[in-house]
């Protein structure tokens, strides 16, 4: 049994919890009242812990998924990898903006227009927004596919 993927799927996921761990170090700033009262290790262990909770619940239902998908079709080069994580990553942060703006209307009883609005603006005027976690499943991918080597084993089963 080849336990290449297995390994893939346990590591590339901790390209998320570096993420979140430098956007909380980046984002700790005094002026907020609950970042403020916390130590940089608390900031570090709490990034970290909550990162490591998305990056594997993200493997599950968007990298386990993706690779099956890309497997049964027998695309397993590198770029295969690559393009479909940074699409995933894309299309996820794009779900993401739109359930928070859903739920800030919901709760604040705003016009959900203002859902729109957002996503136009990730789009359109910050597309750092979106392309930065194009950019982490990209780095996600591609390390999956360096340590899983899907075209390898591909060729060992024929």
């Amino acid at each position: 049994m080849n336990r290449r993927p297995m390994i893939a799927f346990a590591i590339a996921p901790l390209w998320i919890v570096l993420y979140a761990i430098l956007f909380g170090i980046m984002a700790w700033t005094h002026t907020d009242p609950i970042l403020s009262e916390m130590t940089a290790a608390e900031l570090i262990g709490t990034a970290g812990a909550a990162g490591f909770t998305v990056a594997y619940i993200l493997m599950v239902i968007a990298g386990l998924p993706c690779h099956l998908l890309l497997k049964a079709k027998r695309l397993e080069r590198l770029h295969h990898y690559v393009i479909s994580a940074f699409v995933c990553g894309v299309a996820l942060r794009f779900i993401s903006i739109a359930a928070t703006w859903l739920w800030i209307a919901y709760q604040d009883n705003l016009q959900f227009g203002i859902v729109g609005k957002e996503l136009r603006d990730a789009v359109l005027h910050q597309p750092t927004r979106l392309l930065i976690f194009g950019l982490v499943g990209a780095l996600v991918g591609a390390t999956f596919w360096l340590i899983a080597r899907p075209d390898l084993q591909q060729s060992t089963k024929d």
